[in-house]
């Protein structure tokens, strides 16, 4: 059982659909949408107050657009670019440039 969550069957699996669609999934909207969210919200109350009717105002919302645009776009993609660069170092060191580890199949 603890084989099933090591580091390097996780990242066997999660390599399975590609450098793009691990970008895209565990950076742009796993990391990108959730932080530039969070931040725009948190900028926005500095700046106004936390009311739901100043998050709710038409400048708030192209605000928020436009910060989830930079940096959950642009930063996820950074972000999840330099974790699968990351992730494939480990695991050259782990097993080496050209073996695939033993992953075992998802139920």
């Amino acid at each position: 059982m603890k084989d099933l969550f090591s580091e390097v069957v996780l990242h066997e699996r999660a390599r399975r659909g590609g450098r793009r669609r691990f970008t895209l999934l565990y950076g742009m909207v796993g990391w990108g949408l959730p932080v530039s969210l969070v931040s725009a919200v948190l900028f926005e109350r500095d700046e106004k107050g936390f009311t739901w009717s100043s998050l709710t105002s038409r400048h708030a919302i192209v605000h928020i657009l436009i910060w989830i645009a930079v940096v959950g776009v642009l930063g996820g993609y950074m972000w999840g670019r330099l974790f699968w660069a990351v992730s494939e170092r480990n695991r050259t060191r782990t097993t080496g440039p050209n073996k695939k580890a033993d992953v075992p199949p998802v139920d």
